[in-house]
């Protein structure tokens, strides 16, 4: 349409027409379209001779002159195409999504048509970058604008499953959990957002919030751990044992081979707290897994006298056997550990 030629006719045809054009554009172009038809239409309603300045882009949102400064800087370094990809296959809005103080470029490529669920590479979305930044408004205004809370990537994993593994940030994660993030979601090898936040997350407020919207306090992943083992082997965190088992988890579960939560402490830890607590709260000192083997047995990957000796000192067998029929004093000989060796004889 020529429209400095309409803007000859009278008002009431101008009317008539302007409202043919717009009914044909909401059928046929984009918002972004139908907005530069709209913004033209009004200029030529009241008297224009057509749109000779730049249109605006954004009809949603309204932004200041701050915000609209950091939009520039931001289209300056990285380009204006809100579709483009990186080698990494990274958007504009993955990169804006990682970014502190974000909000005003997130929503303007969005207006833009930015795709809120595309995936990078490793199969993150700009939700997954914006809560690992811990920015509550960009996840919020993620999950407004439709981003998949439970999408997964190559590895399964969820935004709340990456969340509660890195971030100890309790407003982010329960903008995931409050907009139906799934709690009990597993990744590629059964980890839900519970065992990933007893084995990294130090903050018992995120574990006590997963517990409430439903996280299974006794679910196991492929290896059959629970969050209690995950909890004994990486967290160390009494807080975090103490909370699990006041939620009732199994303090005698065994995974796969048998091992126990106080097998895998002994196995991982390099000191006596979260020994000294599960055996305070009943763990068998002399518990054998698959193999035949008691906690005791699995001090051998630390070689540590003083859990050795605090086992045996809380009632664990020096000489107990495997199914190999050998003794810690056997395998302590064959490593030639002296001072372990001198140890477990005197308690022959």
């Amino acid at each position: 349409m020529v429209w400095h030629s309409v803007n000859r006719l009278p008002l009431q045809q101008k009317e008539a027409i302007v409202s043919v054009s717009i009914w044909h554009h909401c059928k046929n172009n984009t918002q972004k379209q139908l907005w530069n038809i709209i913004v033209s239409s009004l200029i030529l309603l009241v008297g224009g001779t057509g749109c000779t300045k730049p249109l605006p882009t954004t009809p949603v949102e309204v932004f200041t002159a701050e915000e609209q400064a950091v939009i520039d800087r931001f289209r300056a370094e990285y380009g204006r195409d809100t579709q483009v990809m990186d080698e990494t296959n990274e958007t504009l809005l993955h990169k804006a999504s990682r970014l502190d103080g974000s909000i005003a470029v997130i929503k303007f490529l969005v207006a833009e048509g930015a795709d809120v669920n595309a995936k990078e590479n490793y199969g993150w979305t700009p939700l997954f970058l914006a809560v690992l930044n811990e920015n509550v408004d960009a996840a919020e205004y993620l999950v407004s604008q439709g981003a998949d809370v439970n999408a997964k990537d190559s590895g399964g994993s969820t935004p709340l499953i990456e969340a509660v593994a890195h971030i100890e940030n309790v407003k982010v994660i329960n903008v995931l959990v409050s907009h139906g993030a799934n709690v009990n979601a597993t990744d590629n090898n059964g980890r839900t957002s519970i065992m990933e936040a007893a084995a990294y997350n130090r903050n018992v407020e995120v574990i006590a919030l997963l517990v409430s919207h439903g996280a299974e306090i006794n679910v196991k992943d492929k290896d059959g751990n629970t969050p209690l083992h995950v909890a004994a082997s990486k967290n160390w965190n009494i807080e975090v044992a103490n909370f699990l088992i006041s939620q009732g988890v199994d303090v005698h579960s065994r995974n796969n081979i048998g091992a126990t939560p106080l097998h895998m402490a002994v196995m991982n830890v390099k000191n006596v707290d979260i020994t000294n607590f599960l055996i305070s709260h009943g763990a068998d000192v002399n518990a054998k897994n698959n193999f035949g083997a008691p906690p005791l047995f699995f001090a051998i990957t630390k070689w540590d006298i003083e859990i050795i000796k605090f086992l045996v000192s809380n009632g664990a067998d020096a000489n107990a056997k495997n199914n190999a029929g050998k003794t810690m004093l056997d395998y302590a000989r064959e490593a030639e550990k002296t001072e372990i060796i001198e140890y477990l004889s005197s308690e022959r």
